[in-house]
């Protein structure tokens, strides 16, 4: 998707990556936490809570582990080459390590699948469609021009779509 004229515009941001431990870090738990002591009023301590946990979701550790399924263990991965953007509706929950199980999360998931959290799109927004190996182009090409239903996508739009198709081996030669 293009991320300007359309990404943008919908709230999409990038992640900020912040080491553990950093000065960076350090300063922002700092500044949390004196917002926190500095305000009187219990509202108004709510009240910034709130907002500081919906900017926390843009937040991501520089690197961390991650369990790696072919692997079958966890692997150092560093987050920051992700390049991450992110969209997250302002009352999408924030869980923690320790409310976190399979069920919570599927429920907060499905939640957040109702048609206002939708982000929309229309087939002139679409920069690339990347599809893993060459082999797998004609096979997406032959789905959008077979499958998408004509009510829904105009031929040229259809057309357009295919024009988009690149992949990741194609990618990967151009590096």
């Amino acid at each position: 998707m293009r991320k300007e004229g359309w990404g943008i515009e919908r709230g999409i941001s990038p992640i900020i990556y912040l080491p553990e431990p950093s000065h960076s870090s350090i300063q922002f738990q700092n500044i949390a936490a004196e917002i926190g002591l500095k305000l009187k009023n219990k509202d108004d301590r709510k009240a910034i809570r709130k907002q500081l946990q919906n900017f926390y979701k843009y937040i991501k550790p520089y690197d961390g582990e991650v369990w790696h399924k072919r692997k079958k263990r966890n692997v150092k991965v560093t987050f920051y080459h992700e390049r991450e953007w992110r969209y997250v509706p302002e009352d999408f929950p924030v869980i923690s390590d320790e409310m976190a199980n399979s069920k919570l999360i599927s429920r907060s998931n499905d939640e957040m699948k109702a048609k206002e959290h939708r982000l929309g799109f229309e087939t002139k927004d679409v920069k690339y469609i990347v599809v893993r190996t060459e082999g797998e182009i004609k096979r997406f090409a032959e789905f959008i021009q077979n499958s998408l239903s004509d009510e829904t996508f105009k031929e040229n739009e259809k057309n357009l779509l295919i024009s988009k198709l690149i992949s990741a081996e194609q990618i990967k030669e151009d590096m």
